[in-house]
Order: C-alpha cells, then sequence, then structure tokens
C-alpha cells in the first residue's frame, strides 16, 4: 500500500486519498450463509467449507437473569457472528466483504478494515479524478446490502499531497486526519515514519524493565540476551520492511532505535560492559541497522520467488554483462521524478538487488 503511494505521488502531479473504512461489530454481523456461500463463489475446496460449517453448526446462545425476578431467555441457535480471535472468524468476515467493491483494484483488506486509495491528477490547479465519482456512494449502497455497518466515527481519509501542491478540490465526505496507524504501522501524510519511530522507542523503553528487573534478580547474560530478543527487539524491527529504508537515511530516527539496544546491551553485561562493538560481537547480535537490512532484503526475496505476489515487483529486465559470458537479471527501476521517493521498501530493494 505504501508502495503505491509513493509510486503515483512520484510519476508526477499527483495526489492521494487513503479511505479508512471501519466497520461497526464486524464479526457479530458475519452472516454464516452469505459467508459460505462467498466462500464456494471464491473456488475454496469442500473439505474446508466442510470443516467451516462443521465449525458454525450447533452454536446457541441465551441470556442469562441478572436480577432477581427476571428470567433466563431460551436457548436459540447462532445463525450470524463468529468466535472473535479465531482464524475462522477473520476468514469468514474477509469472504463476506470480498464482493464489496470488487471492481475496484485498490482496495486493501486487513481483518476487520478496508481500505480504498484514491488517485487524483492536478492539472493547472484542478483536481481531475482518477476513479468513479460514485465510489463511496456504490461503497455505502454494498456495504447495507450485505448488512454491513459503517462506523462512521472511525472512517476518516488521509491526504496524501507531501510536496503541497495548490490545487482546487471538493472537501472529504470524511474526516481528514493527518496520521493513522495501519496494523501496528503510524502513517503520516508527508510519507515520514519520524512518528512511527517515536512510538516504537516509547514502546521499546517500556519494555526494557523486563531485562532491568531480571538482572537485579540475578539471570545469566544468556539468559537476559532471550529476554532482550524476545520482548525488545521484536519491538523495535516489526514491519521494519515497510519503514526501515526511510529510516535508514533519517540518521537521527536510526541513532535512537540503536540507542535503545545499547542500553539493553549494558543491562545484559552490567559492570563488565566495556565497548558496545564487542558486546554485540560477544552476544552473537547484529546491529540493528544491519538486521533491519537484512529483513528488507529476505522480504522482498519472498516476493521474487512467490508466483502469487511476484507482480508486487517491477518487470525483469536482461542485460548483458561483458564481463562475463551470460546474461544477468535486473529489476527494472521504480519511476520516479523526486528523490524523496525512492526509499519504498520495494525501490529500496530494487537498488540493491541490482547491485549485487
Amino acid at each position: 500500500m505504501y508502495h503505491l503511494i509513493v509510486e503515483w505521488l512520484g510519476r508526477g502531479s499527483a495526489i492521494v486519498d487513503l479511505l479508512l473504512k471501519d466497520y461497526r461489530k464486524a464479526f457479530d454481523l458475519i452472516r454464516h450463509s452469505v459467508a459460505i456461500t462467498n466462500l464456494r463463489t471464491m473456488g475454496a475446496h469442500k473439505h474446508i467449507l466442510l470443516l467451516v460449517i462443521n465449525f458454525l453448526q450447533a452454536r446457541y446462545q441465551c441470556v442469562y437473569r441478572l436480577f432477581l425476578g427476571d428470567t433466563d431467555s431460551k436457548w436459540v441457535e447462532l445463525t450470524c457472528r463468529a468466535p472473535q480471535g479465531t482464524k475462522v472468524a477473520s476468514l469468514l468476515f474477509l469472504a463476506e466483504i470480498n464482493i464489496i467493491l470488487s471492481g475496484y483494484e485498490e482496495r486493501l483488506k486487513y481483518v476487520d478494515d478496508l481500505s480504498v486509495l484514491l488517485k487524483y491528477i492536478v492539472e493547472k490547479s484542478e483536481v481531475v479524478p482518477q476513479f468513479c465519482n460514485e465510489i463511496i456512494n456504490n461503497f455505502k449502497d454494498e456495504c447495507t446490502a450485505n448488512s454491513r455497518q459503517i462506523n462512521e466515527g472511525k472512517t476518516k481519509i488521509l491526504r496524501f499531497n507531501p510536496l503541497k501542491r495548490d490545487f482546487v478540490c471538493t472537501p472529504p465526505p470524511y474526516p481528514s486526519e493527518s496520521l493513522t496507524v495501519v496494523l501496528g504501522v503510524k502513517f503520516s501524510i508527508n510519507c515520514s515514519f519520524g512518528h512511527h519511530a517515536n512510538t516504537i522507542i516509547k514502546k521499546a523503553n517500556s519494555a526494557m524493565r523486563t531485562p532491568i528487573l531480571m538482572c537485579l534478580f540475578g539471570f545469566s547474560v544468556s539468559q537476559l540476551r532471550i529476554a532482550y530478543l524476545t520482548y525488545i527487539r521484536r519491538i523495535l524491527e516489526y514491519a521494519c520492511p515497510v519503514w526501515g529504508p526511510k529510516v535508514k537515511n533519517t540518521i537521527y530516527l536510526s541513532d535512537q532505535l540503536a540507542s535503545i539496544q545499547e542500553r539493553a546491551v549494558k543491562v545484559i553485561f552490567c559492570n563488565a560492559f566495556t565497548e558496545y562493538k564487542l558486546a554485540l560481537s560477544t552476544l552473537q547480535i547484529p546491529s540493528l541497522q544491519k538486521r533491519r537490512l537484512s529483513l528488507i532484503l529476505e522480504s522482498d526475496q519472498y516476493l521474487l520467488r512467490s508466483d502469487k505476489h511476484r507482480l508486487i515487483l517491477p518487470p525483469v529486465l536482461v542485460k548483458h554483462r561483458s564481463t562475463r559470458s551470460k546474461n544477468i537479471d535486473r529489476l527494472a527501476a521504480p519511476p520516479s521524478r523526486i528523490n524523496r521517493f525512492s526509499d519504498s521498501f520495494i525501490s529500496f530493494f530494487v537498488s540493491k538487488y541490482n547491485h549485487s
């Protein structure tokens, strides 16, 4: 999603709206019959369908009395709702909303949310929408037809215009925000991840209490190392293929993240700590910058090998290197006329891959 946003912004005079839709009672309003029908339409194997049907059948619910004199309600078999927190519930919800805006390519579904990217082209200070003007109305109609209730209070729009282009446009139908959180990552309308980095720094500092207490109670160095890798480093590297390349080019954010690991290493060695690099070598822990780079390359290598997700990456160009007798594959660099958008994770990977 982020790469598509920066790719559109980098190609020319474009403005992008990210429409974030939130559903009210997403899992409570799942209709079993509709979800099963949609799964069958999507080509789910019959054995999978039988497992899901068996999971949903024979579920009863009643209301117990709360006060003296009240009576219990009758037991009634449920025809809607799925247990929240189970993988089947997420699957059923996605199957039920799969039909909503199915003809629109730039839609993204995350568990109980639906995000839609809307593109505009600015021509002589006037905005030319690059999508159907009725898309929002169609969305509301399709939600009503599928018994989906939109949570108007949590529905919002992020308008990405980092170059602050002047334009005249109708106001968005929903409140406009400057920040939002998608799957635990904070996105900003200026295409920076400073707010996200500050958030994970605060979370990591709070999590530092665990190894500090363990050190006070006399845990060994190996146990403290495991605690750091389990509770703290995972916070510092969560979803780093998305925001890692941006932080790499922002020195102060990279230094602040590295300071968390340095503090953790000092706690692990306590009075035996002498030098940070030597301590990392002893613990066999790479620097956060190297760790982020390896995770970014590992994630994109997976995209490169995956038949399902290969289309996310640019096409392959075959070039001939004069010093060798064989052809080597190179990925086409994503088109971008603005340097600040060249550090999205796909552009970053293409650059590393082509120079490897």
